[in-house]
């Protein structure tokens, strides 16, 4: 399915570097997920945390039932549940994806949504990724259980919803937990 999609710049991109995992945890592990709550394992001792306390030098910053987001010496990271943070960890090396102009003088490339391929449109006027409400469909998004909203665009305004997405890719970078707009109707094409 080649949908096309509105992608803020470039930047978002970058969100998926992380940072040196040199701590005094050695292992972080997380083995079960509650709204505002996860169990961490942390260097082999288990708990039930909160979000805002620490254990062991790590601080649960949030958690709902797809993922904790924890906090070692000042830097956050996402762990889904089995997640782990080890001290074998290495930063990955940078990625980048290259886009090309179009003979139309658009940057265009292709990657996933959910799983789903999509064509993307890169407008770097764009503040949020966006797409078209039959898009969203064709992809099985339950966009309708999202945030409502009133979106301006090019065109106007337009009412859509607020929705996040549980992983983008684009090239070899991928992005988890993206915040998008969904539009009523078919724009963006």
């Amino acid at each position: 399915m080649g949908s096309r999609i509105w992608i803020a710049g470039v930047c978002w991109a970058c969100a998926v570097l992380f940072a040196d995992a040199s701590s005094a945890a050695e292992r972080i592990e997380v083995t079960a997920l509650f709204e505002g709550a996860a169990v961490l394992e942390v260097d082999g001792a288990s708990r039930l945390v909160k979000a805002g306390r620490r254990f062991r030098g790590v601080v649960l910053v949030s958690a709902d039932s797809r993922a904790a987001v924890v906090q070692l010496d000042g830097v956050e990271r996402t762990l889904a549940l089995s997640g782990r943070i080890a001290s074998t960890f290495s930063s990955p090396e940078a990625v980048s994806v290259s886009l090309t102009l179009s003979p139309s003088g658009q940057y265009r490339s292709s990657g996933t949504i959910n799983g789903h391929p999509a064509s993307f449109l890169v407008d770097t006027g764009a503040t949020d990724v966006a797409l078209s409400e039959a898009t969203a469909r064709g992809m099985a998004l339950d966009y309708a259980s999202g945030r409502p909203i009133q979106a301006i665009t090019a065109g106007g305004r337009v009412n859509g919803w607020r929705v996040q997405l549980s992983e983008v890719t684009v090239g070899a970078i991928t992005v988890m937990n993206v915040d998008a707009l969904v539009l009523e109707g078919n724009s963006p094409p």
